[in-house]
Parts: structure tokens; sequence; C-alpha cells
């Protein structure tokens, strides 16, 4: 049998214990993907032109979100996405006129995550100021 020695700490004070934030990446990733990453595709795929290339050239311009449809409580109490639309600005040039229109058309929701909440986890509450919960 071996003998366990038993730690000792000369320090007047008491060592925490430090959780990992799990989370941290996730919620890194996904700020990136809205400042950087929704763009990078539009910039992808910009200009779109017919299959001729002679008539129309559709580009898309600037990304905006809008506002939630809902609360978070009231998405959480009725089991439904908390999420805002999308809108991108698109510009429709007609090549053999010159006629250029512009509109803002909705794209899409986008799951939104909360900032600031409070997460109870084995017993004790956290508070997160990342922003998922």
């Amino acid at each position: 049998m071996s003998k366990h020695s038993k730690r000792i700490s000369l320090t007047s004070e008491k060592l925490r214990h430090l959780e990992p934030n799990l989370i941290d990446s996730h919620l890194r990733s996904y700020d990136l993907l809205l400042k950087e990453g929704i763009s990078e595709v539009f910039a992808e795929i910009n200009p779109i032109t017919d299959y001729t290339g002679e008539s129309w050239e559709l580009k898309f311009a600037e990304i905006s979100w809008g506002p939630a449809t809902t609360t978070f409580r009231q998405a959480q109490k009725l089991g439904l996405s908390y999420d805002k639309p999308m809108f991108v600005e698109v510009k429709l040039t007609n090549k053999k006129t010159g006629e250029i229109k512009k509109q803002k058309i909705f794209v899409g929701s986008n799951f939104k995550m909360r900032y600031n909440c409070i997460t109870q986890l084995n017993d004790h509450l956290w508070l997160n100021s990342a922003k998922f919960c």
C-alpha cells in the first residue's frame, strides 16, 4: 500500500477553485461570424451576373439587423426562437440601360444571444457576462 501525503498550504488565504469558461470559444466564434463571417460570404459571391454577363448584375452591399421580434422571456415562455431579422441592401444594375435599383431585402432570421445573464449550475449562480443563456 502506498501512503499519500497531505498537501500543505503555507499561504494565509485559501486558494479559490477557478471554473473554466467552456462557452467562451463559442461566443467569440459567434461574434466573429456576425462581424466578419456573413460579410465575407456575401463578398465571395459578389457580383452575380446573368448567364451572358451582359444584361444584369446584382450586388449585395450593407448588412443590417432588425430589432428582435420578441423579448427573451416571451420567447422562452412561448417556446419561440429568440432571433433578429437580417436585411441586406442590394443593387440591381441593368447593364444595357445603366438603370440602377437599390432595395433593402429580408434575408433571414439569426439566433440572438443575450448579454449579462445569470445561469444556475450545480446550485451555484453564475453571472455570465459572456452572452449565452
